[in-house]
């Protein structure tokens, strides 16, 4: 028996949002928990500043090496053994580092930590192209990269408290636990979706009604699909698409009889990627995702060397307690959230991710000179605007670099490009 798309006018529900969002969140939460607690770990661990860089190296390194195979299966298996491997790889990581407090084993609990992380934007930028349209998929992205700022956030304000009474170990604990709700809500969720679709999908093909021209009509181009990523048809994990007229999140999309102008910036990159889908999906990807990739491993080299050393810094050169640091990256993460959501929707009026990245890595620079001048002075007026500008802006480009990339390339090649 063949499937055929249906179209069902039914809202995605807000709530698949919220897991995209923790797919972000959790994937560096364990990077952002050490850095949370890199004075105590320096300290307790009995290693020097370098020695403690090694272990983010570590994690990114991982993620970097691994990004790449890892993008191509995230076009081919199931969302929801995605998501497992997201959740369940930093708990694991968590709880080795826990249960033994040894360096060479915190620098394989940050390998696996890595490698969770890798499946991170894959995953759900793939989801944001199958199910989101055209017009609003800025929106999505910005709502989706705020979450590794919820996971700032979150590290920043707890970890500290934490470690403060439990040490690294009640910290990792404490992590861990974090992950298992986020990994049951995570499955059963794409569940629930992915059996909606199959309900909804007839099991037999009608013929399609011929056109004016004689041919039976396209379906259209712009439309969401309610199927969420898996394997080809017939497979263990099979999700069969479901073609939406406007089956997006709450909030998000037009409601009922509400038609959105798309931007000419992105109805042009759209229009580019499905003239090369055909091309695109067994060749070489477009130019633009490979600019892309270098512009965000430039923005990476400064912005998580803030996000690393920021606490350390805090503590070793500005006399911050532990706690304050974690404050410090606890207002990153605030201020993080909200940039990532607006320059978002910037994002999707202008078009054009050029021109963003370019203030935004001014932003950086500037933040930087603040944060160098904040140390020769001991002004802390001076570290606390420098964080506000390294979260406002250079932390914010990598939801314009990621839309770019959803918009540059076919839905079927998002992982990989990813």
């Amino acid at each position: 028996m063949t499937h055929t798309p249906s179209a069902p006018a039914r809202k995605a529900p807000g709530i698949l949002l919220a897991v995209l969002m923790a797919a972000m969140a959790a994937g560096p939460v364990f990077n952002y928990g050490v850095g949370a607690l890199s004075a105590t770990i320096v300290e307790s661990y009995g290693i020097t500043e370098g020695q403690y860089g090694f272990i983010i190296t570590a994690v990114f390194v991982m993620a970097g090496l691994a990004a790449p195979l890892l993008g191509v299966l995230a076009d081919r298996i199931d969302t929801r053994v995605q998501l497992t491997l997201i959740f369940g790889g930093v708990l694991v990581a968590f709880l080795l580092s826990a249960t033994w407090q040894s360096y060479a084993v915190l620098l394989v609990a940050a390998l696996i930590a890595g490698l969770a992380q890798s499946f991170s934007n894959p995953v759900t930028n793939r989801i944001v192209a199958q199910r989101v349209l055209l017009t609003q998929r800025s929106a999505w992205m910005g709502w989706k990269q705020s979450g590794v700022q919820v996971g700032l956030l979150v590290a920043g304000l707890t970890f500290p408290v934490v470690g403060a009474a439990l040490g690294w170990r009640g910290a990792a604990l404490f992590g861990a636990l974090l992950c298992v709700p986020l990994l049951v809500t995570g499955w059963s969720v794409v569940t629930r979706l992915q059996r909606r679709a199959r309900e909804s999908t007839p099991t037999t093909t009608p013929p399609p009604a011929p056109s004016a021209a004689g041919r039976a009509p396209a379906p259209p181009r712009d439309r969401p699909s309610a199927g969420l990523p898996g394997p080809p048809h017939g497979g263990p994990f099979e999700s069969a698409p479901v073609e939406l007229s406007d089956a997006v999140a709450d909030g998000v999309n037009p409601g009922p009889g509400q038609v959105s102008p798309e931007r000419p910036g992105l109805r042009a990159a759209g229009a580019g990627a499905s003239g090369r889908g055909a091309a695109a999906s067994s060749g070489a990807l477009p130019p633009a995702v490979w600019l892309l990739t270098l512009t965000s491993f430039l923005n990476a080299v400064g912005t998580q060397g803030v996000n690393v050393y920021a606490s350390l810094f805090a503590v070793r050169a500005m006399g911050y307690t532990v706690t304050v640091a974690g404050l410090l990256l606890g207002v990153m993460g605030v201020i993080g959230i909200g940039s990532r959501i607006g320059w978002g929707r910037v994002t999707g009026r202008l078009g054009r991710p050029a021109p963003l990245i370019q203030v935004m890595s001014l932003g950086g620079i500037v933040g930087l000179g603040l944060l160098v001048l904040a140390e020769s002075t001991q002004q802390h007026w001076l570290m606390w605007l420098g964080v506000a500008f390294h979260a406002a802006l250079p932390l914010a480009a990598n939801v314009v670099i990621n839309s770019g990339i959803v918009a540059a390339v076919p839905k079927e090649r998002i992982g990989v490009a990813s």
